[in-house]
């Protein structure tokens, strides 16, 4: 086995190992995610080469090399996408019709190199199998441009982190990305200038600082997480995989609603409800806010609590019913300094409201007029005009045939 093809493997195994070890840190962050799915990405790309040079014949060469041309685009796409959230910029990382942009335009790029437009003219028998012969053409220079530019773009946004940085450690953060990203960038440049006749040792050599880039790149970022906690992460707390193990959504928030731990089952809810993963506070995940603010009150106070709480999701949950229990967590000296906030869902809404053929809203204020609220408060807490709710409110007691708040408590009790 030849040098060229032992570095490509090395690259594959580095940039595996750095994906698992990154993302197992903290497996909920979309950061973390990102970086993982960026360097198994590198890793396959290691592999794809391998493959191109061990190839048998001409056909299986083609095939490898439209692989690697559409990897080449991933690859330059899920680098501005991992800059982008490390740096940020909310505005972009946020905005749905950017990242949808963002994520068809490598397809856009890649279509003519893998089809009508090759950016290569052959291949060539080397020491280490067959490789690429560049083509020089308009095409080719546009297509690794638009490689260049996406790197570019990457050091800039860098620089700007580095200079809007608040704290030192922000600042040696953003330097270490500067300088790999750097690296990297001296490596696309001499795809501008392919050699007109294949030479093995000019060959041998630009892969080797491919994987020299390669092994830069991962290598720097993996040191800043260690040394400087890049990416804001930090090892998941034995404590975390034990709440990620429960079957229930569970939030841990201040007294003030504020969102502090979620486990992965409260990070799919948060994003089913239309929220992000740091959804800032547990009032925003719900339509129906009042009456868990109201619960959290009583117990700080004191004062009798209602438990659970019933309420509604919304967002690409909206329909789905919740059943909602809330625990103090306290200091030392007795003082409420938390709380534990467990959601589940309530099946048997769903078949209360099939049963009554309440709609989506009259199951809304169904669940809050059983609760005790009054028509102007649901009004209120539904956001809709007064005389709505009471439609809402008429239109449930003729379904249901009940007559007053008591009976529809109790016929809510017996589904839940």
């Amino acid at each position: 086995m030849n040098l060229i093809i032992i570095a490509y493997l090395f690259s594959a195994f580095a940039c595996f190992e750095s994906a698992l070890t990154v993302y197992r840190l903290n497996r909920p962050a979309r950061l973390n995610r990102l970086y993982a799915a960026l360097a198994a990405s590198f890793s396959i790309y290691s592999i794809i080469m391998i493959q191109l040079f061990l190839s048998s014949g001409e056909s299986a060469s083609w095939l490898w090399y439209r692989v690697i041309a559409i990897m080449a685009c991933l690859l330059s796409m899920l680098g501005v996408r991992f800059v982008l959230e490390l740096t940020g910029i909310k505005a972009l990382t946020n905005n749905k019709v950017f990242l949808a942009a963002l994520y068809l335009l490598p397809a856009a790029i890649a279509l003519p190199a893998v089809t009508f437009s090759p950016v290569i003219s052959g291949f060539v028998m080397m020491p280490w199998g067959r490789d690429m012969v560049m083509k020089i053409s308009g095409w080719a220079v546009w297509f690794h441009s638009y490689l260049m530019v996406n790197n570019f773009a990457c050091i800039v946004l860098a620089l700007r982190w580095r200079c809007t940085a608040a704290t030192v450690r922000e600042k040696k953060q953003a330097g270490i990305l500067i300088f790999t990203l750097s690296i990297w960038g001296v490596g696309l440049v001499h795809l501008l200038f392919p050699p007109v006749y294949p030479d093995a040792m000019k060959q041998a050599l630009a892969h080797l600082f491919n994987v020299f880039c390669f092994a830069v790149f991962m290598a720097w970022i993996r040191y800043a997480i260690l040394k400087y906690k890049l990416m804001t992460i930090s090892p998941v707390h034995p404590a975390s995989e034990l709440f990620n193990g429960m079957s229930e959504a569970l939030f841990v928030t201040n007294t003030g609603g504020d969102i502090i731990f979620m486990n992965e089952n409260a990070g799919a809810l948060a994003w089913r409800s239309g929220k992000a993963a740091d959804a800032g506070t547990i009032f925003a995940l719900f339509p129906s806010a009042e009456l868990l603010k109201k619960e959290i009150e009583d117990m700080i106070f004191g004062r009798q609590t209602r438990q659970p709480v019933i309420t509604m999701a919304g967002g690409k949950a909206a329909g789905t019913t919740f059943e909602i229990s809330i625990l103090g967590i306290k200091n030392e000296t007795g003082t409420l300094i938390g709380l534990m906030v467990i959601v589940r869902a309530a099946g048997g809404a769903r078949e209360l409201q099939e049963m009554y053929r309440l709609s989506v809203r009259e199951m809304e204020v169904f669940i809050l007029l059983s609760s005790g609220l009054s028509a102007p408060e649901i009004a209120q807490e539904c956001d809709i005009a007064l005389l709505t709710a009471k439609t809402h409110i008429h239109n449930i007691y003729q379904k249901t045939g009940l007559r007053n708040r008591v009976e529809l408590s109790n016929l809510l009790n017996r589904y839940l």
